[in-house]
């Protein structure tokens, strides 16, 4: 392999880590704002619902017939392919008002009652298993939990959703690998043109002294490779005249002999 595909093909592997590692990073980041988007759009949700609810209480509207938000859950979960359902309970935790019918008189998971009584009236978040719940309490103008408000999303969509982004970065990726790989390739090419003589000039100069016949001329275009070639040729010419040095003893020592 020739030094320019050498160099091209370093280049081309620190290239294709470069953007593997950028690509990690992006979908990495993208999950990470994706899931804080989501998170903020949901408690938006149950913050308009609670609103809703709050201003019916001042009113004096009980909590279990407030039927009217009937409709404004179902809008919640049609426009949101995510969202699995909205509900609202009363105090004892009891479904009174959901976007899933089915889950109308049946009892949330006493975890559900318990987050609400520990976060008061700040909002709660719990997962369970593919679904992440938050949750935020109903508190009458008294002080007192009446109820809360639950909504439950899935995370295999936005899971789903990071997949379909990062396989779209590595599509990109790829892309500009192979691209810059084709360019990369005769760009090393003719760069490492002038290097690519200086280093055929400084083969036959060492190849010549190894052989111990004449050597041309260093070649004048790199510094560094002259001092190097001059280096090897000295080197060659001292063992020549250590082995010259050796042989001569040896007849010297025979004569005598």
């Amino acid at each position: 392999m020739t030094l320019p595909i050498r160099v091209a093909a370093i280049l081309i592997v620190i290239l294709g880590v470069t953007v593997g590692l950028t690509t990690i990073l992006a979908a990495n980041k993208f999950k990470q704002g994706l899931g804080e988007v989501l998170d903020a759009r949901y408690r938006l949700i149950i913050s308009d619902v609670v609103a809703t609810i709050d201003t019916k209480l001042d009113l004096g509207v009980d909590l279990a017939d407030m039927h009217n938000l009937q409709p404004l859950l179902d809008r919640s979960v049609e426009s949101d392919s995510a969202l699995l359902y909205v509900e609202v309970l009363d105090a004892e935790g009891i479904v009174l008002l959901s976007s899933d019918s089915s889950n109308v008189g049946l009892p949330a998971p006493h975890s559900w009652l318990s987050a609400t009584r520990g976060a008061r009236e700040s909002a709660w978040q719990r997962s369970e298993g593919d679904t992440i719940v938050l949750g935020q309490p109903v508190v009458a103008s008294f002080g007192a939990v009446v109820g809360t408000v639950a909504l439950g999303y899935s995370r295999d969509v936005s899971e789903d959703r990071v997949d379909e982004v990062t396989e779209t970065f590595m599509h990109i990726g790829a892309g500009a690998v192979i691209f810059f790989a084709l360019a990369l390739i005769p760009l090393v090419l003719i760069l490492l043109r002038p290097e690519r003589r200086a280093l055929a000039e400084a083969e036959k100069r060492i190849a010549a002294a190894a052989r111990g016949e004449a050597v041309p001329d260093a070649p004048g275009s790199d510094p560094l490779l002259s001092a190097a070639c001059a280096g090897a040729v000295a080197a060659f010419a001292a063992i020549e005249h250590i082995r010259g040095e050796a042989e001569r003893l040896d007849e010297e020592g025979a004569e005598a002999g």
